[in-house]
């Protein structure tokens, strides 16, 4: 704080909820929250948040902060990615007063990657509201009340236009028409089906067999393993999202392009016999 002179952190984001006990120069074998409750107690942070947290995770962070309040949610979320109205996160943050902050709402700047139903939906309504596609996704994303986005821009002209989103109002036939027209089936996909490359949708590296996830040389946090004790009780964070293999083996159905740590801690906590949950997009080119 005194090298960077920020004497007030207003939101400090919490990434991993640690099974075990960690050490602290605050307090010594402090639980996550514990350190945090002291740093809002003291006037250094004003709020804090979690990022990337499960349902059973939230709950957990709850009951550790005690009276204190969970700020916000920083997780993943867009017309594609929709795990946290699935799986009970949004109702809990809604009922909870947790403001969910997204990141990635317009997928990456792949707003191509549509089928032909949706590309002609979002056309229509920006043209009904003389707004771009972008602009009427994150106006719909806005419309969920709590969720904010947070899509990155380089280009002044484009954080103009995200700004501008805030000023749409779509009709609630139309939202339906997106939550309808974007919804995708969560699937139970046979982890030896699943084909495991070195690169992933964004070109990053992650581990291509268990071995590598077991030894963790890129050190990430949480490991493989912490995040398969995690699955096991229940923390598993959102599908892995694949699309159809191009190889002509018949047993390699798919490709795995995302969640690979999460797909080598769902091997260590369950072996090869338990399908993994998928998401599998289409109209979507990697590499």
């Amino acid at each position: 704080m005194k090298k960077t002179h920020t004497w007030l952190i207003i939101s400090f984001t919490i990434y991993f909820l640690f099974p075990v006990k960690i050490q602290s120069q605050i307090k010594q074998n402090a639980y996550p929250g514990e350190v945090e409750t002291v740093l809002k107690k003291s006037g250094k942070i004003k709020e804090f948040g979690a990022g990337n947290f499960s349902l059973q995770q939230l709950s957990k962070t709850r009951t550790f902060l005690k009276k204190e309040k969970l700020f916000s949610l920083q997780t993943e979320f867009n017309v594609f990615e929709r795990t946290i109205e699935q799986n009970g996160v949004y109702n809990h943050c809604q009922k909870n007063g947790i403001n969910i902050i997204a990141f990635s709402p317009l997928d990456q700047g792949r707003l191509s990657a549509t089928n032909k139903k949706q590309e002609k939906l979002l056309k229509e309504i920006s043209k009904r509201h003389n707004k771009t596609v972008a602009q009427i996704i994150l106006a719909w994303i806005i419309s969920k009340k709590i969720i904010t986005p947070i899509p990155m821009s380089l280009n002044p002209n484009h954080l103009l236009e995200n700004a501008d989103s805030t000023s749409i109002h779509l009709s609630k036939f139309e939202i339906n028409q997106i939550n309808n027209t974007f919804y995708t089936k969560l699937e139970f996909i046979p982890v030896d089906t699943i084909r495991v490359t070195a690169k992933g949708e964004r070109n990053s590296y992650s581990y291509i067999s268990l071995k590598q996830a077991y030894e963790n040389r890129f050190k990430l946090v949480p490991s493989p393993e912490e995040l398969a004790e995690e699955i096991k009780k229940g923390g598993f964070l959102k599908p892995v999202r694949l699309i159809k293999a191009k190889s002509s083996s018949t047993k390699l159905k798919y490709d795995l392009i995302s969640g690979r740590v999460r797909y080598w801690a769902w091997i260590i906590a369950y072996g090869r016999s338990k399908p993994i949950p998928a998401y599998i997009r289409s109209h979507l080119k990697i590499g």
